[in-house]
């Protein structure tokens, strides 16, 4: 909740380590995280799973970084 720059989330449901609903509750819990799910994808294998997905919401995290938002 500290934290004061953008966090972007990247949480497969299927996640083995951590549990999807912390995943959440990190995103949430950052005053401007955004959390972008991955359906049955696990704790590393999210950009294998949905490469374009996981491409737009690097690309759009970026932006709203470098915009200093």
């Amino acid at each position: 909740a500290r934290l004061r720059c953008p966090l972007l989330v990247l949480h497969g449901d299927a996640d083995p380590i951590c549990r999807f609903d912390s995943g959440q509750a990190i995103a949430a819990a950052a005053k401007e995280g955004e959390f972008v799910a991955f359906a049955g994808g696990g704790h590393i294998d999210l950009c294998q799973r949905d490469a374009d997905r996981y491409r737009a919401a690097m690309l759009r995290f970026l932006d709203r970084v470098d915009r200093g938002a």
